[in-house]
This record gives C-alpha cells, sequence and structure tokens, in this order.
C-alpha cells in the first residue's frame, strides 16, 4: 500500500497572529493586507470569512487571493500524509457535445476504504491532454442522447454519471452534472436548453436524505422519486445503480404513480381523469389506471370510478379523440395500438362478417406477434424491423427487412425463425404489421443501425449502446465472436510473458493496429507469418485474436479455404475490426499466386457491380489482415504494389513455446482488452503518435512510403497498448523492427527486373558468344551486353515482367543505355544478324 500526502486546510486562528490592524465586521475579519498593506498600521483592505469550513480571503485594494495572502504571511500548510488505499474500480465517463463527439473525460476512482477521487481531462486544438475540464463546457451527461430524444420523452435526472449510465443500459433516458449533488447545479445555456426541452422529468437522489435538497439544485420543475417507494428493502446511502445490480425491474421506474393519498372525491373527479388522460407514454397510463383502480376498491368505489372513466373517454371520443384499442399479450415487451384487431395471449385477429352475414374471426398469427424496434441504417438509407413473437413460454425474436414483412411472397420466410406464418395467413399478417407499425411509430423504437462493426462516428461497434448493428442474421456466427470471457487481467499478465517474443508481440501489434486505419487514413496492410509446422504460427494468431473476442477456429480466426468474395464480404462486415486467416496456402489453387488476393483486400473496396436498375452498393473496409501460411506470399515477380502492401515474417524460430498451453488458456480468457482499448483511445495523440512513427522509420531505413505506413500503425499500436495494459514494457524501437521491412531495391519492380534479368544472361552466356552452334542472342562488350529486343521481352515475360513497364525506369537509372536518336532499341547488325538490339549496362565483375 502507497503513501498520498495532502495539506492541512488553514483557518482563520492560524492567521490571526500574523495580522496587523484587526477588526470584526458582522461574519467577516477585516486587517492590512500583507501584499500591498505590509508594515501599514491602518491599512484595512483585507477581508476574510469562514464559510462551510473553508477560508475566503480577498484583498479589495490589490486584489489578492487566499494563495498570494498567505505567502505574504509566511504561512505554510501543515502537510499530511496518509495511507493510499486500494483501489476498488477506475473507470472514464465520456461526456459528449449534443452532436456526439467527446468533450471531455471524467476519471472516477473509488477505494477500497469508500472513499472516491475524481479528474477531467480534454484534448486541445494542438491534441494535448489537459487535466481539467475545457473552458465554458456543458455540464450535462448525455447530452448526445438528449438531444436524439423525443420532448414526450421522460427524462431522468439522477446522481452520479454511474446510476446515468445504468439507466441507459436499461433503456431510459438520463443525465446528471458533472458535479453531483450541490445546493445549485451550475448550467451552461446548452445544458438548460436541453432540460427545459422536456416537460416530464423525474429525480432519483440517493437514498440519503437529501432528494429534496437535491431536487431545488435544478432550475426546471422536476418530480421526486425516492428509491424506497419502488425499493423498500434500499440501504443507507443505496442509488438506483445498485438497484439495477440487484435485478431491480426497470419497468417501476418508467410507470411509477402513488395514488395512496387521493382522497374518494379526488379519484372521481375530472380533473383526476385529465391528468390520466394527458400522460402521453402509454405504458405509464395505463400502469396509471391501474393504480387508480387500485385505490378505487380500497374506497370501495371501483363502480363510480370505472363509471366515470368510462364516461370520460367516450366524452374525448365524440371531441374527436378514440379510445385505444391495445395489445394485450402475455409478459409484452411494449404495448401498443391494435387498431381494428384483437391481439392477446390466443394471437391476433380480427371480427369480419362472412356472405351470409355470419361473425367468424381472421388469424394474422395465433402467436403473439410484435414489431419491437425499427432499425434505421445510417449508411445505406434502408430499414430492418425486429419481429418478436411469443412461443414456448418466451418472446423471440427476428430481424428483417422491411421488404420481407411488406410481401406476402416474403414473409412466409420467417417460417424458418420460427414464426406462425404460411401462405394462407401471409396477406393478413403482412396487413397487422402494417397496420400495428403506422398506429404506433411513436411507441415503436427507432433506433440508428448499420451493417459492419468497427468505428461509427465516434462510436464504435459492438461496444456503444447508440448504434446497433442490423447484420446479425447474415453474418450471426462472425458476430457473436466479438464477445469476451474470462479475466483481464489474468488475460494481460498471461500475454505479457507471450510478448517477451517480438514476432507475437509484432503480431499482437498488428491485430491492436486495425482499428487505428481509419483514424489516421492509413490504408490495409496483410501481415503474413509463414513457416513449417510446429512453429506456433497459430497460437501466435490466436493469442492476437483474443484481444478482440473468440479466437477459436470458425469465430474470429478462419480458414482460408474460401472465396474472395466471401472473403471481403466478412472484411467488410469486421469494417476496423482485423481479419485473421489461417493456412493461407489452402487458396492458392484459386489463384497462380497470392498477388491479385493481396491487392484485392488491400484496396479496401470491392468490385461494382449492377443490379436490374442500379449500382449495387460497394463494400468497403479499413482493416487490417493477418495470416499465417507455409510458404511466402509475396514473390519474386510480385509487383511492388504487392509487396509494399505486406509485412512478411519468416518463423524460423517458435512464435510460441507452449502452443497446448496457450490455445488453452486463451480459449477462456478472450475479448476483454478489445473495448478497454477502444474505450481508452480517445484520450491518445494518435495520429501525432503515428505521424512521428513513420517519419523515424522513414529516416532510419531504406524502405517505401507504404511499408512505413504499416508499420508505423504496428508500432503506434503497439505503444497504445503498451500504456494500456503494459506500462513496464519499453517501446519498440525502429531498430527493432528494421529487420522485418523490406528495402526499396526489393520492391522496385524495374529494380527487380534488371537483377533477375542479369541472371538470366549469365545463365545464357554462350548465346552471346560467335562461332557457337546455338541462337545467337546478341553480344557483351566490357561494361554493356546487346540482346536482342524480341528476346530479351520473351525472357522477362518468362520471369513475370514487362519491357515496357520498366524501359523508363532502366534509362533514368542507367541501366539503359538509348540510341543517339533517344530510343530504347537501336537497329543494327550483331556478327551479321540485323535487328533490333537494346544496350543494358553490364559488369561481369559485378
Amino acid at each position: 500500500m502507497g503513501f498520498k500526502t495532502s495539506y492541512k486546510p488553514t483557518t482563520l486562528r492560524d492567521m490571526i497572529p500574523y495580522l496587523q490592524n484587526i477588526k470584526q465586521r458582522g461574519e467577516e475579519t477585516v486587517a492590512a493586507c500583507p501584499v500591498c498593506e505590509a508594515g501599514d498600521s491602518n491599512g484595512h483592505h483585507l477581508y476574510i470569512r469562514e464559510s462551510d469550513g473553508k477560508l475566503l480571503a480577498y484583498c479589495q485594494k490589490c486584489n489578492a487571493k487566499l494563495p498570494e495572502i498567505l505567502k505574504a504571511l509566511g504561512i505554510k500548510p501543515e502537510i499530511i500524509k496518509e495511507e493510499m488505499p486500494e483501489v476498488a474500480e477506475e473507470y472514464d465517463h465520456v461526456y459528449k457535445n449534443p452532436d456526439g463527439t467527446v468533450a471531455y473525460w471524467k476519471h472516477r476512482v473509488k477505494y477500497a476504504d469508500g472513499s472516491k477521487d475524481f479528474r477531467f481531462r480534454y484534448v486541445d486544438e494542438s491534441g494535448k491532454t489537459i487535466f481539467k475540464k475545457p473552458p465554458n463546457c456543458n455540464n450535462l451527461y448525455n447530452l448526445d442522447l438528449l438531444e436524439r430524444a423525443d420532448a414526450d420523452d421522460c427524462l431522468y435526472i439522477v446522481e452520479g454519471e454511474k446510476c446515468a449510465d445504468a439507466m441507459v443500459r436499461h433503456g431510459l433516458l438520463a443525465t446528471t452534472s458533472n458535479t453531483g449533488a450541490q445546493k445549485k447545479v451550475k448550467l451552461s445555456k446548452t445544458d438548460l436548453r436541453y432540460l427545459e426541452k422536456f416537460s416530464d422529468i423525474v429525480l432519483i437522489p440517493d437514498h440519503d436524505g437529501s432528494g429534496a435538497d437535491y431536487a431545488k439544485a435544478w432550475p426546471v420543475p422536476v418530480e421526486v422519486l425516492q428509491l424506497a417507494e419502488i425499493w423498500p428493502e434500499c440501504p443507507e446511502k443505496g442509488d438506483v445503480a445498485d438497484y439495477f445490480a440487484l435485478g431491480g425491474d426497470p419497468e417501476k421506474l418508467s410507470v411509477f404513480v402513488d395514488y395512496s393519498n387521493v382522497t374518494r372525491k379526488e379519484l372521481i373527479g375530472m380533473r383526476f381523469f385529465e391528468s390520466l388522460y394527458a400522460i402521453k407514454n402509454e405504458n405509464r397510463r395505463q400502469y396509471a389506471v391501474s393504480m387508480a383502480e387500485q385505490r378505487a376498491q380500497e374506497l370501495n368505489i371501483s363502480r363510480q370510478f370505472s363509471k366515470g372513466w368510462q364516461t370520460f373517454l367516450r366524452s374525448k371520443a365524440k371531441a374527436g379523440a378514440v379510445v385505444v384499442n391495445r395489445t394485450n399479450f402475455p409478459e409484452q415487451p411494449l404495448t401498443l395500438n391494435a387498431g381494428d384487431w384483437i391481439a392477446n395471449e390466443d394471437g391476433v385477429k380480427r371480427m369480419v362478417q362472412d356472405r351470409n352475414g355470419n361473425v367468424k374471426a381472421e388469424y394474422a398469427s395465433h402467436l403473439p406477434v410484435l414489431p419491437l424496434e425499427i432499425l434505421q441504417n445510417t449508411d445505406e438509407g434502408t430499414e430492418k424491423i425486429r419481429i418478436g413473437f411469443y412461443k414456448y413460454g418466451k418472446w423471440n425474436d427476428s430481424l428483417v427487412p422491411r421488404s420481407t414483412v411488406a410481401s406476402n411472397v416474403k414473409i412466409v420466410e420467417l417460417a424458418d425463425m420460427g414464426l406462425d406464418v404460411t401462405s394462407e395467413n401471409a396477406k393478413l399478417l403482412v396487413k397487422y404489421l402494417a397496420d400495428v407499425t403506422a398506429l404506433n411509430m411513436d411507441a415503436i423504437p427507432v433506433v440508428k443501425s448499420c451493417r459492419h462493426m468497427g468505428w461509427a462516428g465516434e462510436a464504435f461497434l459492438p461496444y456503444t449502446d447508440a448504434i446497433k448493428l442490423d447484420s446479425e442474421s447474415q453474418y450471426k456466427d462472425l458476430i457473436a465472436s466479438i464477445s469476451n470471457r474470462g479475466d483481464l487481467q489474468a488475460w494481460i499478465k498471461y500475454t505479457r510473458e507471450l510478448r517477451k517474443n517480438k514476432v507475437l508481440r509484432l503480431l499482437m501489434g498488428a491485430s491492436f493496429a486495425s482499428p487505428l486505419i481509419a483514424k489516421v487514413n492509413a490504408l490495409p496492410f496483410v501481415f503474413h507469418l509463414w513457416g513449417g509446422t510446429g512453429t506456433g504460427k497459430t497460437a501466435g494468431v490466436m493469442a492476437a485474436a483474443s484481444i478482440w473476442g473468440d479466437p477459436r477456429p470458425g469465430r474470429l480466426m478462419r480458414t482460408m479455404n474460401m472465396t474472395a468474395n466471401s472473403m471481403m464480404q466478412m472484411a467488410s462486415v469486421l469494417r476496423n475490426l482485423p481479419f485473421f486467416g489461417d493456412e493461407l496456402q489452402t487458396i492458392k489453387s484459386r489463384f497462380e499466386n497470392y498477388d491479385k488476393l493481396i491487392m484485392q483486400v488491400t484496396e479496401g473496396i470491392n468490385r461494382g457491380r449492377m443490379t436490374d436498375t442500379a449500382l449495387q452498393q460497394q463494400m468497403t473496409w479499413e482493416n487490417a489482415f493477418v495470416f499465417t501460411g507455409e510458404e511466402p506470399c509475396t514473390q519474386n515477380m510480385s509487383g511492388g504494389g504487392v509487396k509494399n502492401r505486406v509485412i512478411e515474417i519468416e518463423c524460423t524460430d517458435n512464435v510460441v513455446e507452449n502452443g497446448n498451453g496457450v490455445v488453452n488458456f486463451i480459449n477462456h480468457n478472450y475479448g476483454l482488452a478489445g473495448p478497454e482499448y477502444i474505450r481508452l483511445l480517445p484520450g491518445y495523440p494518435v495520429q501525432e503518435l503515428f505521424e512521428r512513427k513513420m517519419k523515424n522509420i522513414l529516416d532510419a531505413t531504406g524502405t517505401s512510403e507504404k511499408q512505413a505506413m504499416a508499420m508505423a500503425l504496428i508500432m503506434t499500436a503497439d505503444t497504445l497498448a503498451g500504456l494500456t495494459f503494459y506500462p513496464s514494457e519499453a517501446a519498440l524501437t525502429v531498430e527493432d523492427i528494421k529487420p522485418f521491412l523490406k528495402v526499396r531495391t526489393d520492391i522496385d519492380a524495374a529494380e527487380r527486373a534488371y537483377r533477375e534479368i542479369m541472371g538470366v544472361i549469365l545463365e545464357h552466356e554462350v548465346n552471346f558468344k560467335p562461332d557457337v552452334n546455338t541462337a545467337r542472342w546478341g553480344r557483351m562488350g566490357f561494361s554493356c551486353v546487346e540482346i536482342n529486343k524480341t528476346v530479351l521481352v520473351r525472357e522477362l515475360q518468362n520471369i513475370g515482367f514487362n519491357f515496357d513497364a520498366v524501359k523508363k525506369q532502366w534509362a533514368k537509372q542507367g541501366y539503359l543505355l538509348k540510341n543517339a536518336c533517344g530510343r530504347y532499341a537501336n537497329c543494327t547488325k550483331v556478327d551479321g544478324e540485323k535487328g533490333y538490339y537494346v544496350c543494358l549496362k553490364y559488369d561481369p565483375a559485378a
């Protein structure tokens, strides 16, 4: 256990011996200011008073404040040394602007002894982290949620961000101030504007007796809900977060009413009926009516209340209002206006007359069915709808395109999901869902969605509640693999030892780097680990995959026995999360080499395709591709663009020593580091760090910009991972990664083509000698070789190069000598053989 130091507060009694001309004026002490009136026995401009245990001092002449005054008096606060308690909880709360961008963070620490501490930080325009609140900042939490909410929604005010987060997780709109409970909450004009947006505001104070004071602290009318009203067992100082942690029902918060003190006369009065009718939230109104009926029963006026309420509703109907017929399903997650449909435990039906005038029931479904939510895809501008149905004693759901539930043919597909739909009742079910959806646009939740994981603005899916995934049905297994299990601290401790292997550390760096690609406007890259079996390649990749989710084969790590198109579809769903592929050689049968595949995946966008009427939306991705294989994925004849995009490492030594042990551990501990890494990412100067590392790489190596870009991403991610999880690790240096980078001569196609063709010429030296019974290619001189152009073009093509693609660069580098007319080939005779010959620089001693 460590220690912390603090200062004992200075009191007025401590100052008295040092002051001159002391006088008492009411609650204030007046004296000579030691800053501007030192030695002046008549000085009288220093005013001192104590308020709420705080010492306040101010000079009305020189404007000196307490610290300056204490320094002039020579008073030094007494230092108190205390044991530092152990940290029990530590987390950040993100304060956002109304548009969803991050404004600042509040870092909160709770110690084992129950004490708490917090501090603020923000990133200024230069990218520097400042440890205080921004000047003139807003003070309300969840401003972005308040911006998106409807004015008719109920807004809850709670004490503290932890309570607000708990409310939001349970579907309730909640806010708090950044200073907690105070006598007067400080608000900006923006804060006040958003508070005044809502007419229905409920304040839930902590259970510590200060609820009335906390209500008065807010400049808007609020209704106070004491936790004990819905939670009689609430402990002293309990809060709404504790309520939810112990399994509290959010419904009790959203529909609470207390009519225990309503009198007989009030209960059947017009004013009370108007108050019930004025409740716009249908769930709350239904609950309020039930509570009123219960109170009427207690007062023995049930019949009078029921008759009065029905009369009131009929009067509203005559005035143009409509008595709403509502769904009445078992355990229904939503209560909706059912229109003309009868919706109860027997299913969904409507009553119609047949030709003979007999009334019969037409069933849209024999199961309870509800539209639960609408997902609006922000990228594509399309909508999906979640359909819930009650079966086998529980509610099930399926997310489908709106077009599916709008078609009598397509809706039958939902039978595979367990919904009671056939070609016979399909038309009625389509009609029912269309009616209920149209009648309840204000009641059915509408949420933003997208089809991919990763970044969506400042949010990162699936680590956010602000945006939902709407591709769960197509990519169920892949999306489900982004999950967590085990213990984060155990994972950190275990992987810290694994990271002593430099290759494994780079492998994890490539995994951590994937979300950074979009943030620094870099390009997707391939990290390829190759070598013989038994070197622990697969176990190493699984360790890197365990950052984000389930690393087992078929989950996050995929076999490469797939088509390029399916690979790109998966990459587009992962979007900013890394793609992990094992055994790259299994895909080789579909390609002459890996060049086309590498170019496709690192382009970040698939080939455009047409439908009958329009261009399909193209898939995009911005992630790292981590592959393993038994051979390199680039060859000598690979283009420079391919080599540029790959960080390729041969496993000459084991990546992990105990592969089975590693696999066993990470199969039980995974998906815990990713959310924490993303949560802390906004607090780091990622762009600045990336640019500095890329410059260092380019300055110290002979590599290309794209190679430097990929490695700078890995180094940046490694540094951020170190700050987050491995603070005792030394950062990777350029010397550490230099052996794994390709130099420009390895990448440049013209350079490689020249080296390769010189090898071919040396191998066929006999074809350049006169009087030899072989095909004549040309002739050799002391410093150059003249080779027949046709032969040169053919031999270059045989080794994977194109003469027209490299000739200009050869001439520029002095490898090809043009003729007097500036042409690449010269028409001449070689030993009587006339033709076009290319003169290449040749050094037989090299």
